[in-house]
């Protein structure tokens, strides 16, 4: 795995916290400029269906109502082993498609 500052050289998008209708379109806007295969880990249930902030007016109830990709989940609190785990699981997997689609 490597960080690459630009979406059109990254593969994965990593998403935590409470997404905002404000910051909603943004993210969109990144996810579109990543290559074809796209993947979104969200992090926690804030990002997954808006956490303590769910019925406020101005919060995304989930970061899949905007971004429409693969996603994996990771519970809260999102451990750093949970994290690791979750990347090696969706690295596992993608080499898995990548191979039944070469046979």
């Amino acid at each position: 795995m490597v960080f690459r500052a630009s979406p059109r050289q990254s593969d994965v998008m990593i998403v935590t916290g409470t997404l905002d209708n404000k910051m909603a379109p943004e993210l969109r806007l990144v996810y579109d400029r990543m290559p074809e295969p796209r993947y979104v880990v969200s992090m926690g249930l804030c990002t997954n269906g808006g956490g303590y902030y769910h019925y406020s007016h101005a919060v995304v109830r989930g970061v899949d109502r905007d971004c429409c990709g693969r996603h994996l989940c990771i519970r809260l609190p999102p451990t750093a082993e949970a994290l690791i785990r979750g990347l090696t699981q969706l690295q596992k997997n993608v080499k898995a498609i990548d191979l039944c689609c070469f046979v």
